[in-house]
């Protein structure tokens, strides 16, 4: 599954599509380090908090 990232607000929102789970908890880790909102989408649309995918990838190095 691919994930997105979307910031800011209508009309002014700037996506970052096809990312993988790792790379998104990476890129929403430096964004909530710098005090940026964001939402994270997986492809089919739905929002997904960063904690549960945060688990989902400490689940796959175990």
């Amino acid at each position: 599954m691919s994930y997105s990232i979307k910031l800011g607000n209508e009309p002014n929102v700037l996506v970052i599509n096809d990312l993988s789970s790792r790379q998104v908890v990476s890129q929403a880790r430096e964004l909530k380090a710098g005090n940026i909102k964001f939402r994270i989408y997986a492809s089919d649309g739905t929002s997904i908090e960063l904690y549960d995918l945060e688990r989902a990838v400490e689940g796959d190095d175990t």
